[in-house]
């Protein structure tokens, strides 16, 4: 239920809806919140659950810092989950029969939660990660289209039986100093899509210092399946802020790491020209989806936006019901405010 890498905190993960390492298997990481302890605007500690002010309990599930500081996190506990995980490097030159093959696992992995991958494209070579909520003695089925593949560099991390712990040990990418943009798209699961991104991702990545001088444009396929979207509205905890849509999608995240003594406005232009080109792409071909997580957005993201009206109005109105003031309105630099909308 927690974060991927060891570096997360518990309090941004959660209220920004934290996407955990089997977001298939349970839900997000905010779903797993039994009540929250609050302190308001104007200094009253409350408590929150799905009997207690039910309204605050869910507008906390994704709805980030507009409504008090959290001093208080009451978790769902589950027996030691066992893991098994691989991440193998592979040549870039077959970045479509990879990408073909994350779509069929993706599929797979419908009828398979305890099934998790991701597929993370640099210039230089391509990692998969193949994540599983249990140690089976043979291989998953759901995994079974990577098996396929021919064009294998060597495992970065081999097979290993482990815990979630384990796991963000050895998959946590630890970023290198200097200056880095992130933003998220989320889309429906087409492989016609993801070959088109891929080709605008390749040619904005032409565009950008090498990677020898500490520049690197990566970006990564995150299945999510639609039992994620059940799997927190069905597990006795109110559901969430988030929105969700119960279809099979992906949540790209793109980022660019570069040196400190890098040009801003060559990297920027560069993130910005994705971003759109992106988006472009999964509208004209009714694959986008207005889901943007909290977590993976860049702060000129709409994400409150994205979590649907109804969500939207929630927000507002628990955040005009505790916070009437608007001291985390006002007080507050960024952070996908209510005062943004």
């Amino acid at each position: 239920m927690g974060g991927r890498y060891e570096e997360i905190g518990v309090a941004g993960f959660v209220l920004g809806g934290g996407m955990p390492g089997f977001v298939n298997l349970r839900g997000m990481g905010c779903d797993q919140v039994r009540g929250f302890e609050v302190v308001l605007g104007n200094g009253q500690v409350v408590y929150c659950s799905a009997e207690i002010r039910p309204d605050l309990y869910r507008a906390l599930k994704g709805g980030g810092s507009n409504f008090g500081v959290v001093t208080r996190f009451d978790l769902q506990t589950y027996p030691l989950l066992k893991t098994q995980y691989t991440v193998s490097l592979y040549k870039t030159e077959d970045y479509a029969s990879i990408i073909e093959a994350s779509v069929a696992a993706h599929k797979e992995m419908e009828t398979d939660p305890k099934a998790a991958y991701f597929t993370n494209f640099h210039r230089d070579f391509i990692a998969i990660g193949q994540l599983y909520a249990d140690t089976p003695k043979g291989e998953p089925k759901a995994f079974e289209p990577f098996r396929k593949l021919e064009s294998m560099m060597a495992p970065v991390v081999p097979k290993t039986d482990g815990t979630l712990s384990t796991l963000a040990q050895a998959i946590g990418h630890r970023p290198p100093k200097g200056k880095r943009v992130i933003f998220t798209i989320s889309t429906k699961v087409d492989t016609d899509l993801y070959l088109a991104i891929h080709k605008t991702w390749q040619d904005v990545t032409a565009t950008l210092p090498p990677s020898t001088e500490g520049t690197d444009l990566h970006y990564t396929i995150q299945p999510v399946t639609s039992s994620a979207a059940r799997a927190g509205r069905d597990n006795g905890t109110g559901g969430n802020a988030l929105g969700l849509e119960e279809v099979s999608q992906n949540w790209y995240v793109f980022t660019l790491e570069y040196p400190r003594n890098g040009d801003d406005a060559v990297h920027q232009a560069a993130m910005d020209s994705i971003y759109e080109q992106v988006r472009k792409t999964a509208e004209e071909r009714g694959l986008l989806l207005d889901f943007v997580c909290p977590t993976f957005a860049d702060k000129r993201q709409h994400v409150l936006r994205g979590f649907g009206e109804e969500n939207v109005a929630l927000i507002k109105e628990v955040a005009g019901k505790y916070d009437g003031e608007e001291v985390f309105q006002k007080l507050q630099y960024g952070g996908f405010l209510v005062r943004d909308l």
